[in-house]
């Protein structure tokens, strides 16, 4: 049975190895979580931050052990299933992953993060429908995304349905005018929409060409990465 004295021992060591993990010095705080570890094994947030050290270095075999003994102990915190469900895309377990994103989502509707994660995913295994539906989350939680709409648009190109990745694509070239591949993911979805007139097109295409003249713009991926969030504190 831990003593009031124990806990109180806990609580500090879990505060300055939060102080280190925060910092970046992974060293410190992963010595700091063993010794909470030590005393009490089912401790749920060591045993995340442990878990989250190690899937951050590469060990994400024993990374996924540590957050599912996290879960185990406390299964109603939605970010320990989506850092599983990260740690799981990274051993290749999809399956997997998408079962925590969607527990994460369960648990809290509004989880943008981990509704881009499976779009991403639904996306890659051409589940158009379900990869829509995940990015429109994404976009009505935060609708000035410019990498969300293009995200939306592109599912949209891949999918054939050329008028709605027109309209999420100049939605995405409207929030952030510098979105190159956006652009460029329009200029093809105009060039199979049967509606757009040669003029428009003619002037898109003018537009591009001063665009890529301009070297001093950045270029942008078509798809958001999967949103790994590493640096989530529990309060302690």
């Amino acid at each position: 049975m831990t003593t009031l004295a124990s806990q109180s021992s806990i609580f500090e060591t879990m505060q300055l190895a939060s102080g280190y993990h925060q910092k970046g010095d992974f060293s410190n705080a992963e010595k700091l979580y063993q010794q909470v570890l030590q005393k009490e094994p089912r401790h749920a947030d060591a045993n995340q931050f442990l878990g989250m050290i190690a899937h951050k270095f590469g060990f994400h075999t024993t990374a996924a052990q540590l957050v599912t003994n996290s879960i185990a102990v406390d299964p109603n915190q939605p970010q320990r299933y989506f850092i599983l469900g990260d740690i799981f895309e990274h051993l290749s377990e999809i399956n997997k992953a998408v079962q925590c994103y969607q527990k994460a989502v369960s648990l809290k509707p509004d989880f943008i993060e981990a509704h881009n994660n499976l779009g991403l995913i639904y996306k890659n295994n051409h589940d158009f429908p379900a990869a829509i539906i995940c990015f429109k989350k994404v976009i009505n939680g935060n609708p000035k995304s410019a990498i969300a709409w293009a995200n939306l648009g592109n599912v949209y190109k891949e999918s054939g349905q050329m008028s709605d990745a027109i309209e999420a694509l100049e939605n995405a070239v409207r929030l952030d005018a510098n979105f190159s591949s956006a652009y460029s993911n329009l200029l093809l979805a105009l060039n199979y929409c049967s509606d757009v007139t040669p003029e428009y097109l003619f002037e898109k295409h003018q537009y591009w060409e001063q665009y890529c003249a301009n070297t001093t713009l950045r270029n942008r991926f078509s798809f958001i990465g999967r949103a790994a969030k590493q640096g989530w504190f529990a309060k302690i």
